[in-house]
């Protein structure tokens, strides 16, 4: 039953979902690391679930856009796929992180980054989508707006109410080796619907599979 979990999902339908399912109206720290043939999901710094995979480089990168909050690619069959709640502190590195190094992140409380070796992309959105690693990984805001986080300072959150997203463009291509990826999530529904968080290509159940990826809070069956 994948409802309401954390779903990293590629190759149409290979699903590494979290064992833990998401709480409604609060905050959860989740990160998602690969290496050698493993993923690793860690829900607030603690491993939640682990899979043996046969995603590889090629079936990973693509030249689509990143996209946050929603995927073009379901909008084309007219299948809902926006997320409706809260996103922050989104970080992309180009390796794994060890499980100490995710604990470590969690516990980070400022907004600035301190985990800097492997870090290619960072999203505090603090008032805007702008990559602050320094690497100009910036995304175009449609319709998300600004809002607080708990302890933080005001316009440092982006809400999707069901219907934005941001696009990235063609970028973070993670299919070169080991990866992690972190982002808080705070869900406002549990829809009958898949609700995307993350997506780069991974249209779904295509014939043949697409690449890319897609982490997104499953409705499962």
């Amino acid at each position: 039953n994948r409802r309401g979990k954390i779903n990293f999902r590629s190759l149409g339908d290979d699903y590494h979902t979290t064992d833990s399912v998401l709480s409604l109206g609060a905050w959860s720290h989740w990160s998602l690391t690969y290496n050698k043939g493993i993923i690793r999901w860690f829900k607030n710094g603690v491993k939640d679930s682990e899979y043996s995979t046969k995603l590889n480089d090629s079936n990973l990168s693509n030249s689509l856009p990143l996209l946050i909050g929603f995927t073009k690619r379901w909008l084309s069959w007219r299948f809902p796929s926006y997320y409706n709640g809260s996103i922050d502190d989104i970080r992309f590195y180009n390796r794994a992180l060890s499980s100490s190094e995710v604990s470590e992140l969690y516990e980070l409380e400022k907004p600035e980054p301190t985990l800097e070796d492997g870090l290619v992309a960072y999203y505090p959105f603090n008032g805007n989508a702008n990559d602050e690693s320094g690497n100009g990984n910036d995304g175009v805001v449609d319709g998300a707006t600004l809002a607080s986080k708990q302890s933080r300072e005001e316009d440092t959150v982006y809400y999707f109410d069901g219907n934005d997203g941001i696009d990235f463009g063609d970028m973070l291509d993670i299919g070169n080796g080991n990866f992690t990826m972190s982002v808080w999530v705070k869900p406002s529904d549990r829809d009958l619907r898949e609700q995307v968080i993350i997506a780069k290509g991974q249209s779904g159940s295509t014939t043949p599979p697409e690449s890319g990826y897609i982490i997104l809070n499953d409705r499962g069956k």
